[in-house]
């Protein structure tokens, strides 16, 4: 069993508190998003120089054998005497960028993408105050140039921009990792194309290091045309409509609606289209796992993104493919034991992404 250590930061340094004793502890990232994570400590054991819990104030560091595996902020806690402990409710650093705004007229003209997320975070953390502690050295150019404006009324959600924008085709998938650099716990953003993810050699076999597999296929998210309504009111509103012909009259016609108010090109309406003909042209196939944290695959080695085949044979569950992990959720019991569910999608569902 890895050994565990939960530290909690101040917020605004990042530096330790203290180290609370977990009782439980439930972590785990999500493609493009901020990740969870929540951890019960006893009420009545000292902790450092922590004198009280801050929600806000405090950061919350996980490590497993000493290596960073989830970092966040506190932004709630309830307490139980009765019981003797407290539950701690974190969500990951991305939270942040969700919570800050745009607050200057910006216009981009043929600036890769990664260098847009790179100035939305940059010119927040710069504001008197603002600094979030992102490191943004690791994201670089990645060869993709987008045109986009965001006027300073509109007061655009920062992290809704990113995630709008990895959205459409081409996009590209981005992350808040913790991480030791130079001996001090930093905040390393990246920005990763294409966002195809990592080819790994990990298998998940029912047959060896998987416990318990469970697969469902849903055909409601599919379209076969898909409309997009941006920027503007009624017959002034940009609008975008694309159209899966290969698979008229092979299934009924569905037609789905997108709401991109703030979109303003015809370019991005268009690729917005495209992009959810994409994700809608077929039934989804998703398998969920759970492995031990004595089995291989180890946390660390594998993240959000990768690519990972899948084997299971079990009278109508019957897979052999390759998928990508979209989730993945630790919990480390009272017991000691150690318990991984990863959440996956096929890779037909980021083709042309």
């Amino acid at each position: 069993m890895p050994a565990y250590t939960v530290l909690i930061c101040d917020s605004t340094t990042d530096i330790a508190l203290g180290e609370v004793p977990a009782i439980t502890i439930t972590y785990g990232e999500v493609l493009n998003g901020a990740g969870a994570a929540s951890v019960e400590i006893p009420l009545n054991t000292p902790a450092g120089n922590i004198s009280a819990l801050a929600p806000l104030q405090q950061s919350i560091f996980v490590l497993r054998d000493g290596v960073p595996v989830w970092g966040g902020i506190l932004w709630a806690y309830s307490m139980d005497a009765a019981a003797n402990k407290a539950t701690l409710s974190c969500t990951g650093f991305m939270s942040l960028l969700n919570r800050r705004r745009l607050r200057a007229t910006v216009k981009y003209e043929g600036i890769d993408q990664a260098l847009i997320v790179k100035d939305f975070v940059d010119v927040a953390q710069a504001l008197s105050g603002g600094n979030m502690l992102i490191d943004t050295s690791d994201v670089v150019a990645v060869g993709k140039t987008r045109d986009r404006t965001y006027y300073d009324y509109e007061r655009k959600n920062i992290g809704e921009a990113i995630e709008q924008m990895s959205d459409v085709r081409d996009g590209f998938d981005y992350a808040i990792r913790p991480a030791y650099v130079a001996g001090a716990l930093t905040r390393r953003m990246t920005v990763t194309y294409p966002n195809t993810g990592r080819n790994t050699n990990i298998v998940l076999d029912t047959g060896s290091n998987v416990d318990l597999m469970s697969v469902t296929s849903d055909a409601t998210q599919m379209t076969t045309v898909q409309h997009i309504k941006g920027e503007g009111d009624g017959a002034n509103a940009l609008l975008a409509t694309a159209t899966n012909a290969a698979l008229l009259n092979v299934y009924p016609m569905v037609e789905s609606l997108f709401a991109a108010q703030d979109v303003k090109q015809q370019s991005t309406m268009d690729d917005y289209a495209q992009r959810g003909i994409d994700l809608g042209k077929e039934p989804v196939v998703i398998p969920t796992v759970q492995i031990s944290g004595e089995s291989d695959p180890q946390i660390g080695s594998y993240i959000t993104g990768d690519h990972v085949r899948v084997v299971a044979n079990y009278g109508l569950l019957n897979i052999d493919a390759t998928f990508r992990i979209t989730a993945w959720t630790a919990v480390v019991a009272e017991v000691g034991s150690e318990t991984i569910t990863i959440q996956l999608a096929p890779l037909e569902v980021f083709a042309n992404a």
